[in-house]
């Protein structure tokens, strides 16, 4: 089973067990603080999730016929033999039409009139002595001939079509011999597809790595950011142009390794196997760091043939433009999946999807199912512990229940002595892995600088601009996600110790027999799922806050690279004054996450204690008011047992409901 396949599965179990979760006695919910509308948003949150995949590319590399043979086994977006897609295009689920939900189309949205005034001013704002402007005058009076006139879109409603014939109107260049006809004006197009793979996910092309459109370009680096994979296409043997090399500096930085798929197509345009591995290895081996990074050898690359894909699982007949390339790709073995490549590369993004994303999504609402059942049986079996507990008392004698009230005035000072000492106990050991974690935190950013400080010292002056920026991406990452590392084995450790003082506290509260060993155990489970758990989500760092926290590290650049260069540090000074500005702010910002990961482990456990020492005292309360009641209980004695008897046999169903409910849930 594929790695989409086995999330559908786990989700698929979770959203069920959350409609037995929403089975549970609402007042139940609502004393838990898990109340049917925040089950109701969790529902929301994991059936509405959708992965994000990028596809970037350089020019004429295939994206589209990737896509056509990745996605739809036949020809949606329009394929020529030069750029293709001149907007933003997002691919989602044909279900997700909201004209017609299950229909396929596409739907358009236009610039406001106030994006189309910027986008003119950033044309007349461009150094290349007007030609993009001229250029896209051009197709804006070449629009204007074919019917695509600018009133009538800039600034309009959304415009919803049925069917894929007329996406050529919208998405192609309007230039000779393609059919763009309101594409000047277009921001952006969702097709709605129906496609199993798209069930679960969000599908963003890219215009050509060459577009001077600043709007699209700022939608293209919002999408990159929120991507959970992103797949560069390249096309085999065909060197990189600048333009690739300005797409690869200005928005494939933004990308984690973790993120990272390599598709090199058109492996059968090579004559042999060693001239694409030599290509691959002059790219692994380049003078800029950006491509060195991006084709590093540990990020997965797959060689695939998108036509030969295409051709081989086309749904219905093939058109009569791709039977010439059946006939030239069938002899050479390209139409099979083991030549191709289509199948791997779906399954390496669908491997890195689930595991950048799905996997922590499905961990977190599992915890949150369990967390739920826990609770409200605690809370249940704690209400029939009460009841039980008054049964006994009332059937004790006078001088029983007179001792049992001098006993519970005593433990009430024993318990608050305890909640204190075990707070204590747990806050020292904090201190002490606070300290040990700020020592990591200094040795990893130390390796770090002085790996900079490496790179550095070997760049002349002129390479420091660009190259720069990938050097802090290839060692504050790593120091990054080890630091994610080191907050989840210090979690790990406080974690451990926390449950090791926990069964001495529960040994001891329950030591002297007046607080049952089943109530105090109840109560230490009912705050550790409340008040620890928050603590234990904030030590995983997924690989979504690895790379804000890293982007955030690197935040400095903006300004310290100005600020440097129009000093007069000279040449060494500078490359001094980037590795210093580097340390202290990969530092300050490590240890400043640090720090407040730690807070909240304090507050945690510190309301952890604190809820304890409540939770027994509101116990020794509640038991020293029954004393009390059953001293002056008269002839209503018999009505008070006869409903304490009800509400016990009340209490015992829902628990044997609940019961039958984790069991469906969890298993």
């Amino acid at each position: 089973m594929d790695a989409l396949n086995i999330y559908r599965v786990g989700k698929n179990r979770l959203l069920d067990a959350y409609k037995a979760a929403q089975e549970i006695d609402s007042d139940v919910l609502v004393r838990i603080e898990r109340t049917p509308a925040w089950i109701d948003s969790c529902i929301e949150e994991l059936s509405l999730n959708r992965f994000k995949l990028f596809i970037a590319g350089q020019m004429n590399c295939g994206k589209s016929t990737l896509l056509n043979a990745l996605l739809f086994g036949r020809i949606i977006l329009p394929v020529y033999d030069s750029v293709m897609t001149s907007s933003i295009t997002l691919i989602e689920h044909a279900s997700q039409n909201p004209d017609v939900a299950g229909q396929e189309g596409f739907r358009v949205e236009f610039y406001s009139q106030d994006e189309w005034n910027q986008i003119r001013q950033q044309l007349d704002a461009v150094q290349d002595e007007g030609r993009a402007k001229a250029e896209f005058e051009k197709s804006v009076a070449l629009a204007r001939e074919r019917g695509g006139v600018a009133p009538e879109c800039i600034g309009s409603s959304a415009r919803h079509i049925q069917g894929f014939a007329a996406l050529p109107e919208y998405v192609t260049p309007v230039i000779a011999r393609r059919q763009g006809i309101y594409t000047p004006y277009v921001k952006s197009v969702t097709l709605y597809v129906e496609c199993p793979l798209l069930s679960d996910m969000v599908v963003v092309d890219t215009p050509g790595t060459n577009d001077p459109n600043e709007q699209r370009a700022k939608l293209t680096e919002d999408w990159i950011r929120k991507a959970d994979a992103v797949v560069f296409v390249s096309y085999a043997g065909q060197a990189m142009s600048s333009e690739d090399i300005n797409f690869i500096d200005r928005f494939m930085l933004h990308v984690p390794s973790t993120h990272r798929i390599i598709a090199v197509n058109k492996i059968d345009a090579v004559d042999s196997i060693s001239e694409l591995d030599s290509y691959l290895a002059d790219l692994r081996n380049s003078d800029i760091e950006g491509i060195r990074q991006i084709f590093d050898e540990r990020t997965p690359l797959v060689k695939v043939c998108a036509l030969g894909g295409l051709i081989a699982d086309y749904k219905g007949s093939l058109p009569d433009n791709l039977l010439a390339d059946r006939e030239r790709l069938e002899p050479i073995g390209f139409l099979q999946s083991q030549r191709h490549g289509l199948l791997d590369l779906r399954n390496v993004i669908e491997e890195h999807l689930v595991k950048n994303k799905g996997d922590y999504l499905l961990q977190a609402h599992q915890e949150k199912i369990f967390s739920t059942f826990e609770l409200s049986h605690i809370d249940l079996a704690t209400q029939l512990q009460s009841i039980n507990g008054k049964m006994l008392s009332r059937s004790q004698s006078a001088d029983v229940r007179a001792a049992d009230r001098k006993r519970i005035k005593s433990e009430q000072e024993r318990v608050t002595k305890l909640g204190e000492d075990f707070s204590h106990s747990i806050q020292k050991l904090v201190k002490e892995k606070n300290k040990t974690l700020n020592q990591e935190v200094s040795v990893l950013v130390s390796e770090a600088a002085k790996g900079v400080e490496g790179e550095v010292k070997k760049m002349r002056v002129g390479e420091i601009g660009n190259s720069f920026k990938w050097i802090l991406h290839k060692y504050i990452e790593p120091a990054v996600a080890k630091y994610a590392e080191f907050v989840q084995e210090t979690w790990n450790e406080i974690a451990e110790e926390v449950a090791r003082h926990r069964d001495i506290l529960g040994s001891e509260l329950g030591k002297n027999g007046v607080l049952s060993s089943k109530m105090v155990s109840m109560s230490l489970d009912r705050s550790k799922f409340r008040n620890l758990s928050i603590a234990a989500e904030a030590a995983i760092i997924t690989p979504d806050q690895c790379k804000s926290i890293s982007e955030n590290a690197q935040g400095f650049l903006k300004h310290a690279l100005n600020g440097i260069f129009n000093s007069n540090f000279g040449v060494e000074g500078v490359k001094t004054q980037l590795v210093y500005e580097c340390r202290n702010n990969l530092l300050d910002t490590l240890k400043k996450m640090a720090k407040e990961f730690i807070h909240l482990v304090q507050n945690a456990i510190g309301d952890f204690g604190g809820r304890i020492s409540t939770d027994m005292q509101k116990e020794l309360e509640r038991m020293e008011g029954v004393l009390d009641a059953l001293q002056h209980e008269n002839e209503r004695s018999e009505i008070e047992k006869s409903n304490d008897h009800e509400k016990k046999i009340a209490l015992e169903a829902k628990l044997a409901r609940l019961e039958d409910l984790r069991r469906r849930a969890l298993g």
